[in-house]
């Protein structure tokens, strides 16, 4: 209005709008700044808070060599913030056998395999471990697992230390060979520009690579193979895969530890019928257990979700046919 009056000339406007702008911008930034600072302050009390905890000591190695004879999982009671409890009443877990836990999303299974290798603690219970030479070892023994996980880790590190985890002069270079043909990874590894000491990622070396998806799961049954521990644990290794690809790795995975005691976690039922038990678990309990063939009859469950998939297999495989 002042302008259309010739109050307020167009020069002066345009100095105010700008100074309008540049306290609403710089105000915004302060506010901003603000609550970044109180999230940091949160944060950096919640990192006090773990440094003060009592250091706990690890067990990491079997009692002098003993052999794992097995596993016993009692009352085992665990719960989140949110309110999903998960409760284990009794299971063991017995040497060289071959185990598949399926159920519904959220039916605790991978919170179950965490509690399994020590990454949650029990609320209630107890997971013992027992040797062969009569020992019993109340917890985690970490040294127990290899686990070959959904998620898989590149490291910015050569190629063998990423299957190893260590220096080059603490690795056991026959055993790292081993664990490279026995997850068919040579081939690939032989192509890459300085074999086994190609550096992955570009974080240290711009001469870094990437590995597909493919050669990353090769990566993580090397890093399982090479750490040789007597319990391994796939936690939906394949869950991008498809059923029959899925079908494929499960039975070489099988054929590679035929003589470990081995811990399957899967949404196909059809990957897993060649394992000795199924564990079907529902809102966080364990409601069945047995073989494919036993658990088709018994378990309403495990039948309807087994069908429910062969259906939609089916139609997929009509599908492709037709076309």
């Amino acid at each position: 209005v002042k302008i259309a009056d010739g109050q307020l000339t167009p020069d002066r406007f345009i100095l105010f709008i700008s100074a309008a702008s540049g306290f609403t911008l710089t105000f915004g930034s302060i506010i901003e700044s603000f609550l970044n600072i109180r999230q940091f302050i949160g944060q950096a009390k919640d990192f006090q808070s773990v440094l003060s905890l009592e250091e706990e000591p690890a067990c990491d190695s079997l009692p002098n060599g003993a052999e794992f004879s097995h596993s016993v999982i009692q009352n085992v009671r665990f719960a989140y913030p949110n309110g999903f409890s998960l409760y284990v009443k009794d299971l063991t877990i017995h040497r060289g056998e071959h185990i598949a836990i399926v159920g519904p999303n959220g039916s605790g299974k991978t919170t179950f395999v965490k509690l399994l290798l020590g990454l949650y603690k029990p609320q209630e219970g107890d997971i013992s471990t027992f040797f062969a030479d009569g020992t019993c070892v109340k917890g985690t023994v970490f040294g127990m697992f290899s686990t070959v996980m959904q998620k898989i880790y590149q490291y910015a590190m050569t190629i063998d230390e990423n299957i190893a985890f260590h220096e080059y002069a603490d690795i056991n270079t026959s055993q790292l060979h081993r664990a490279i043909d026995g997850s068919q990874f040579t081939p690939d590894i032989a192509a890459m520009p300085n074999g086994g000491r190609t550096m992955l990622r570009k974080d240290f070396d711009p001469a870094g690579i990437n590995l597909s998806g493919g050669m990353q799961q090769k990566l993580a049954l090397s890093r399982a193979l090479y750490r040789n521990a007597p319990i391994m644990v796939l936690d939906e290794p394949s869950a991008s895969l498809d059923p029959v690809a899925e079908q494929s790795l499960f039975e070489a995975f099988d054929q590679l530890f035929h003589d470990k005691t081995c811990i399957y976690v899967s949404h196909r039922l059809s990957s897993v019928r060649f394992c000795n038990r199924v564990l079907v678990m529902d809102k966080g309990q364990i409601v069945a257990m047995g073989t494919h063939d036993e658990l088709m009859s018994t378990c309403p469950l495990y039948a309807r979700m087994y069908d429910a998939q062969s259906q939609s297999y089916r139609e997929i495989a009509k599908e492709t046919c037709d076309a």
